[in-house]
């Protein structure tokens, strides 16, 4: 995903596994041969990126092979409900949760929202609705405000909030999206944010699970746990 943004010396190392379909694990000196196909996306023009002199030119080359132009979510709501069907099942599952519906204003909403994130952020508003409606139907109050005619949430121009402050914002909300008769509030809050935070490092780690520990402060085997336990995707590095 988003290929543009790899750096130019994993460009280099990611051409030689196209071309020679090989490469060796990090402090292993044995090469590994593979065969496989890679599908890669991009949200830039990649060609503007090699004029740019930041993307590879021969790398471009051997990666647009079968070129899909595939158009933005606004231009295609009709593929919404199906996302969202497949969405509220991958997340059910991945937070053990019983399968929930989706209510029909709330589902009407998705439907006439214009996406400016993309389907990313149509996944990430499903997970999170998933997280705080347990089980429960998936009605518009368990959805960022934005999706019912509300202004969305924006940090401030001053510069990013404090930790503490969005802390207090993200309990709230999970209070404010939770049953009164709710037991089970923090470890539906703390999950949300410990689940997030594991995806994020792992990703600003190129899927490297030995640097997400390091940089977490946790046990490697800690680390690959939560990974199963979270349903997360963990991708090797070609490093």
């Amino acid at each position: 995903d988003e290929i543009n943004s790899v750096s130019y010396t994993l460009q280099v190392k990611l051409l030689r596994v196209l071309q020679e379909q090989e490469f060796e694990r990090v402090g292993d000196n044995r090469t590994i041969r593979i065969d496989c196909r890679v599908v890669a996306a991009t949200n830039r023009n990649l060609l503007d990126e090699v004029a740019a002199g930041t993307f590879r030119e021969d790398l471009y080359f051997r990666l647009n092979v079968v070129p899909i132009d595939l158009p933005p979510l606004r231009l295609r709501t009709g593929d919404v409900r199906q996302l969202v069907d497949f969405f509220v099942r991958k997340y059910a599952q991945s937070n053990k949760v019983a399968l929930s519906t989706v209510s029909t204003d709330a589902l009407a909403a998705l439907e006439r929202y214009s996406w400016p994130g993309n389907v990313r952020e149509l996944q990430n508003y499903i997970e999170r609705a998933i997280v705080f409606a347990q089980g429960g139907q998936l009605t518009l109050s368990v959805f960022p405000p934005q999706l019912s005619g509300g202004p969305p949430v924006r940090l401030p121009r001053g510069g990013p909030r404090d930790p503490a402050s969005l802390c207090r914002d993200l309990v709230s909300a999970g209070m404010l999206a939770a049953s009164d008769g709710a037991t089970n509030l923090y470890e539906r809050v703390v999950s949300l944010v410990e689940r997030e935070l594991i995806q994020q490092v792992l990703r600003n780690c190129q899927g490297v699970q030995t640097k997400a520990a390091l940089r977490l402060g946790i046990n490697r085997n800690t680390l690959h746990k939560k990974i199963e336990e979270f349903g997360l995707e963990s991708e090797p590095s070609l490093e």
